[in-house]
């Protein structure tokens, strides 16, 4: 089965969100599905750290796009990080080869709706999420 993992953060992040979303995946893999992983490309603690664009670990596939980085010092900053993320990560999406499952996690808020539109009414089957 092909899977999709959507969260902002991904290994070689540490926060926690990362953490299990990697955990998961591996698992995944493990098990014999074929894993894609779209996240950022920043550090979710210090935003000025840039990992690489695209990457092969343990067997999964991982996409990170470009965001802002203006960090966590203030509300609107924090909007605006999720904000050109969700925006990228639904660019990318569009341009993506068809999955059977979407797995979406809790960073950034409301990122839900992102596996819902455009990308899952013409491509996907099944989805699971924070509030499936």
């Amino acid at each position: 089965m092909r899977v999709l993992i959507l969260n902002q953060v991904f290994y070689p992040d540490v926060v926690s969100t990362a953490q299990h979303a990697a955990d998961l995946a591996v698992a995944l893999t493990e098990a014999g599905h074929e894993v894609t992983v779209i996240c950022s490309r920043r550090a979710y603690d210090e935003p000025s750290s840039v990992f690489p664009h695209s990457e092969t670990w343990k067997g999964i596939r991982i996409v990170r796009v470009r965001s802002t980085g203006l960090g966590k010092g203030a509300r609107w900053r924090r909007v605006i990080d999720f904000g050109s993320f969700i925006a990228t990560c639904t660019f990318r999406l569009l341009f993506s080869p068809r999955v059977d499952v979407i797995i979406t996690l809790t960073s950034p808020p409301l990122f839900r709706w992102l596996e819902r539109w455009p990308y899952l009414s013409r491509r996907s089957i099944w989805s699971f999420g924070p509030w499936t």
